[in-house]
């Protein structure tokens, strides 16, 4: 894509953003890195007791250290106002920022905050424990199905009990993802969830993806391709880097149609910024569905588009978490019926280049409509030996 479409896009989403900001009631703050407030929607003067358009310079709050709920400000009046708060990183001018919305909390309500925060708690605690009660007997029900697939003691008899065992194996590692959704949830909700930076190449856990990927489209069958892949090396959590990586492609392997693609790639900018995007053609979302994209459990699509293959919608949520951790932020393009495009900048200080200027940067095209995933797995074995 060149500068000038990219300029192009930027400048709509600028636009929408800006028509999005002015109608809504709560008010909308966006700061840069060093918090200087960049933009104000008028509900945001009023609350902070600012002159129509003149909210300018440093923002009273950190937003970058303020956590999204309670919070307590002092206003120009002198009024100690009770701010219900909503913070997320965000990409403006071409860097990173801070998004936050603010809503006064009713004075009869003294003890929002320690609610909000106790149900939180409860929150996390459910899901952590369902999501561990859940993991011991589907892992048992994985193996035991396995070694009848594989007739370790003995053939099955009819061909038949060999279809069951496949089809009860694919519930039961989707039944085991969707846990495992609910497990990360409830740890990327806590205070003390950390990173475990290790040093990797970006383009091996890419390609990782290609042997699980029938599995992460939870039945779709779009082909999947890998793009330009930049020879770098990161330091960051592997783990949440691919956790990132599975659900950005598990969703939109899930929402294109089989005659459609859905494309990988890790390019450097001009600003010298690492850039992950995940671009399909698949449905896409409208301005409504993608106000509430990032949240968990959204209802993003209406009852009649409903996908049953579809997860329980935490992934995008998990996404943003982890590239957050990671100093990182997120975006979404998209358009019905033009497909999405997820965009993941991580700032500079998170990779390096590869020492090797003559590696070849990563293509490659799998199809997921091949069902030998034995093939699948030597494919990628060779061309990662060949590289």
């Amino acid at each position: 894509m060149t500068d000038t479409r990219l300029a192009d896009l930027a400048a709509v989403s600028d636009a929408r953003f800006h028509s999005l900001a002015y109608m809504v009631e709560q008010a909308v703050i966006v700061t840069d890195a060093n918090n200087i407030v960049r933009f104000a929607n008028p509900a945001a003067d009023q609350l902070f007791e600012c002159a129509p358009g003149r909210m300018r310079g440093p923002f009273p709050l950190p937003m970058r250290s303020t956590k999204s709920g309670v919070v307590e400000v002092a206003l120009p009046s002198g009024r100690l106002a009770r701010l219900s708060t909503q913070i997320s990183a965000t990409v403006w001018d071409g860097g990173i920022g801070w998004l936050g919305t603010f809503r006064e909390v009713a004075k009869e309500l003294p003890d929002a905050r320690a609610i909000e925060d106790t149900l939180q708690s409860m929150r996390a605690r459910f899901l952590a424990h369902l999501s561990h009660e859940m993991r011991t007997p589907l892992n048992s029900i994985i193996g035991f199905t396995e070694a009848m697939m594989l007739e370790l003691f003995g053939p099955l008899g009819s061909a038949r009990y060999s279809d069951y065992a496949r089809t009860v194996l694919g519930e039961a590692e989707r039944l085991l993802q969707l846990t495992n959704d609910l497990l990360d949830l409830s740890r990327a909700e806590s205070a003390d969830l950390r990173i475990e930076e290790s040093v990797f190449d970006l383009a091996e856990v890419i390609l990782e993806l290609a042997p699980s990927a029938r599995t992460l489209s939870r039945g779709g069958k779009a082909q999947l391709s890998f793009g330009t892949v930049e020879p770098v090396l990161l330091r960051a959590d592997r783990d949440k880097i691919r956790a990132v990586l599975a659900h950005l492609v598990g969703n939109s392997l899930a929402f294109t149609p089989a005659t459609g693609s859905v494309t990988i790639s890790a390019q450097l900018t001009s600003e010298r910024r690492l850039v992950i995007r995940v671009i399909d053609t698949g449905r896409g979302f409208d301005a409504d569905q993608l106000a509430q994209a990032f949240r968990p459990f959204p209802r993003v699509l209406s009852a009649e588009l409903a996908d049953p293959q579809a997860g329980i919608g935490v992934g995008l949520a998990l996404v943003r978490r982890y590239i957050e951790l990671h100093g990182g932020a997120v975006r979404i393009e998209s358009e019905p019926g033009q497909g999405t495009t997820v965009i993941c900048m991580l700032p500079r200080i998170a990779w390096r280049s590869m020492c090797r200027p003559s590696r070849p940067r990563t293509r490659a095209v799998f199809d997921l409509t091949e069902s030998d995933r034995r093939s699948s797995l030597l494919f990628c074995r060779d061309f990662l030996t060949s590289r």
